[in-house]
């Protein structure tokens, strides 16, 4: 992008492709303008002839007048077409000349930054291959989500406060996936099982507003029905024989006796008790710094792989969050022994 070339992302649906162009625009200070492929004509790209004096004159978008304006007052300008290979062949050579010299009707938007996002024509929605011509302006780039990433955004509430529910929901949603990465996403091979739930990036976080209204959480007896809705199934059994396994204390129990309170046995219980702690220091506006000093006592607890992991989950969540946090000697310590116990 800061070359000038237009960057069309290819992935399956619920990846966060558009998620990572909006964030990426609000990080830039970029003013965002987003069309649908599906719901375009192309007089939506191209412009539309209008009666001026004794002639008629092309007339540009709205869309398009609103970037011309970002431009002019000096702001970044990104135009984002997402769903692209949905939209009609007319459509996509009005924009021919949109993506390339990034004129529209008599409107320049020279120095605007062009961005697109497609799912492959198999999982889209009535879509289809680009042409030859669209395709050749391109330049095309697989995008699969960063389980990581998603982990941190799920357990700092994707950089809003979030209430206790819904942080312990997605605590445990992000230490599952932190050891099942290949849970994140599966898209059926079948095709009438993709028409019906399965896992994504996407159907996990809803999956998580749902379990953080019911009572219990994971633990209520609804829950795995809630599972099979959103993510299928097979996934659902994956995830329960997971869970069922582990017995986890109430997070806000052990924040308020980092010292004492009893630790679950295995690591995987251990971890996922560290993220619940996490979110739950992050959910807590007033009590935060109080809980960020109790969540490190706990952290010194667990063994070191499984506290180096939490450890660095915690720091990225305090940047996104609170970046004025104090950040532990314990980092460097864990750092440390962590080395150590490789080169032994």
């Amino acid at each position: 992008m800061r070359a000038d070339v237009p960057v069309l992302l290819w992935g399956a649906p619920g990846v966060g492709k558009t998620a990572i162009i909006r964030a990426l625009a609000r990080k830039e200070g970029a003013h965002l303008e987003t069309l649908i492929g599906s719901t375009l004509d192309p007089t939506d790209a191209g412009g539309i002839m209008v009666p001026s004096e004794d002639n008629v004159r092309l007339l540009a978008p709205p869309w398009a007048q609103r970037m011309s304006a970002a431009l002019k007052s000096g702001s970044q300008a990104w135009l984002f077409l997402d769903e692209l290979n949905t939209a009609p062949r007319s459509v996509q050579a009005s924009l021919l000349r949109v993506v390339q010299e990034r004129v529209v009707a008599n409107v320049d938007l020279s120095g605007c930054r062009v961005i697109a996002a497609a799912n492959p024509p198999a999982l889209a929605a009535d879509g289809m291959d680009l042409s030859a011509a669209t395709a050749n302006r391109w330049s095309h780039l697989d995008w699969e989500p960063d389980p990581v990433a998603w982990c941190d955004g799920m357990l700092n509430g994707w950089g809003k406060p979030q209430p206790k529910a819904l942080a312990e929901a997605r605590a445990t949603l992000a230490s599952y996936i932190s050891r099942n990465s290949n849970e994140l996403l599966r898209v059926p091979e079948d095709v009438s099982e993709q028409g019906r739930g399965w896992p994504s990036p996407r159907s996990l976080d809803n999956l998580s507003k749902v379990i953080a209204k019911m009572p219990g959480g994971f633990k209520n007896v609804h829950a795995q029905k809630q599972y099979v809705a959103l993510a299928g199934a097979a996934a659902a059994d994956t995830f329960f024989g997971w869970i069922d396994a582990m017995d986890l204390p109430d997070p806000e129990e052990v924040l308020a006796n980092p010292l004492t309170h009893e630790l679950p046995n295995t690591r995987d219980a251990v971890e996922t008790t560290l993220y619940a702690c996490i979110s739950n220091v992050f959910g807590d506006e007033k009590r935060m710094a109080e809980k960020w000093d109790a969540l490190w006592t706990v952290i010194r607890r667990a063994h070191a792989d499984v506290a180096l992991a939490s450890a660095g989950a915690a720091i990225r969540a305090r940047d996104e969050h609170n970046p004025g946090l104090p950040m532990p000697e314990l980092v460097i310590e864990l750092k440390s022994k962590l080395d150590m116990a490789v080169q032994a």
